[in-house]
């Protein structure tokens, strides 16, 4: 669902250090993975990345994909749900979930699950789609995702059940000032809110003390 300038601005929030210690959740095809790699390295900075997704087929394609751009050292592909993440606390330095967060469950357990993994210090980074302010953005924007989306899923993908599940959990999901709110009750500090096209995707930063 990202595009390459997407993922590129939103890994860009990222504190690096050498001998960084991130965990991707939902990784899907590894795009965030990739673009977060492509930056260390840029800096000349070892890591190790973990991504994990609850799709095992999802998380093959992932490793596959970024093992034919030549992207595999230091990369660890797990099995893992978002809510039950299988790591000793205090284990990363930093983690990230892009356009995953919205299919999890309990979102409150995924965020506790989050800031449990983290070290203190450690940053969280969530990408996910949002409803805009805007009512004029918001028409243009509904009229895609119930109108041509679904159409798309159904002549292109063949598939417009999914298309039409992705327009609704978009739809549904909770307003950005109520996800803020569950990042506090799940101990994090120093929220920040970063807005993409007009307001249709959203970062946001938080921090473990």
């Amino acid at each position: 669902m990202s595009t390459p300038s997407l993922e590129k601005s939103f890994v860009a929030d990222f504190p690096l250090k050498p001998g960084l210690k991130h965990l991707d959740v939902a990784a899907g095809t590894g795009d965030i993975t990739a673009a977060l790699v492509r930056r260390l390295e840029k800096n000349n900075l070892d890591y190790q990345i973990v991504a994990t997704d609850l799709n095992e087929e999802m998380l093959k394609k992932g490793q596959d994909q970024l093992f034919n751009q030549g992207l595999f050292k230091n990369i660890d592909w797990i099995h893992a749900n978002a809510e039950r993440l299988p790591f000793e606390s205090d284990a990363f330095d930093s983690y990230s979930i892009a356009f995953g967060i919205r299919n999890v469950s309990d979102v409150q357990a995924a965020l506790k699950e989050s800031y449990r993994c983290l070290g203190p210090g450690g940053s969280f980074h969530c990408l996910e789609f949002s409803q805009p302010k805007s009512q004029v953005i918001k028409r243009i924007y509904d009229g895609y995702a119930f109108g041509l989306l679904p159409l798309m899923g159904k002549w292109v993908a063949k598939n417009e059940a999914a298309y039409q599940y992705l327009a609704e959990s978009i739809e549904t999901f909770m307003a950005p000032e109520t996800f803020c709110q569950l990042l506090e009750e799940a101990n994090y500090q120093s929220i920040s809110v970063k807005n993409y096209a007009c307001g249709v995707v959203r970062a946001y930063h938080a921090w473990k003390e």
